[in-house]
């Protein structure tokens, strides 16, 4: 397993967060797990988190398996063809 779902829940607020941890290995074998997820092409170093946990399964499902992060479309341009 290299990555899992954490869930944080503020007792103060109530308020519930789910986050996405990679797991890493360290020296001599040994591994622990950071909310900084690496070797993603278009997601900037961070915490990925969401507020519900069919949010975040979607989320932990792109990661895996979709590649690049960043889908861009041209809505509007100036340029003319001749």
């Amino acid at each position: 397993m290299r990555y899992r779902i954490i869930k944080e829940e503020n007792l103060l607020t109530g308020r519930i967060v789910y986050y996405i941890e990679q797991k890493r290995t360290g020296w001599f074998g040994s591994s622990k797990w950071s909310r900084d997820i690496k070797g993603i092409q278009g997601l900037q170093t961070g915490p990925v988190g969401s507020l519900t946990l069919s949010g975040i399964k979607h989320k932990l499902n792109e990661l895996r398996w979709g590649g690049n992060m960043i889908k861009k479309e041209i809505i509007q341009s100036d340029d003319e063809k001749k």
